[in-house]
């Protein structure tokens, strides 16, 4: 986490999430965006939503390791900018993931080449529901999480940035 204002949309029925940096921002507390959100899924009769506490920083990787199934939902427009931070720590969790990216784009190619999870088309909350049906009965689940793992050590960790980096700053010099 960068401690960025994030905000998050819902895709078919608009409702948004924001972060408490972002709650900050717009001159509100945590809590009564959260308390929005409970009226909100209130009134939609969304029986099925848990809100749980916000848990401590130093207990984000054992939160991450127990979903079963991580969403990384991007917007059409943003599936080719950068890989979404959200992906490095559930990759390092072991995470295997549904990511919204259009075919063709290096997130989506990161993610089939490696057996990360599955890509589906961005924008289409209909998909969405079905990829996740399909993912969570998946016999491909736990080799999923175990790539997503392997990928993270092997191309996401420090031991293994900082020499690249390095490398190429060296050659940019000389």
């Amino acid at each position: 986490g960068t401690q960025a204002g994030t905000w998050e949309q819902n895709i078919d029925s608009g409702e948004k999430q924001i972060n408490n940096v972002y709650a900050q921002m717009l001159g509100y507390t945590l809590e009564q965006c959260r308390e929005r959100l409970r009226e909100s899924a209130n009134q939609q009769n969304l029986s099925n939503l848990i809100f749980f506490p916000i848990k401590p920083y130093e207990e984000i990787p054992r939160v991450l390791a127990m979903a079963d199934i991580h969403l990384v939902v991007q917007k059409r427009a943003a599936s080719d900018l950068v890989m979404p931070s959200k992906l490095v720590g559930i990759l390092s969790a072991g995470g295997a993931s549904i990511v919204s990216a259009d075919a063709g784009t290096s997130l989506s190619d990161v993610v089939l080449e490696n057996g990360l999870g599955w890509v589906i088309e961005p924008d289409q909350g209909d998909i969405l529901a079905q990829a996740i049906l399909k993912a969570i009965n998946s016999p491909s689940l736990s080799t999923y999480r175990i790539n997503a793992r392997r990928y993270a050590e092997e191309n996401l960790s420090e031991q293994e940035i900082l020499p690249r980096f390095e490398a190429m700053l060296k050659e940019l010099t000389s």
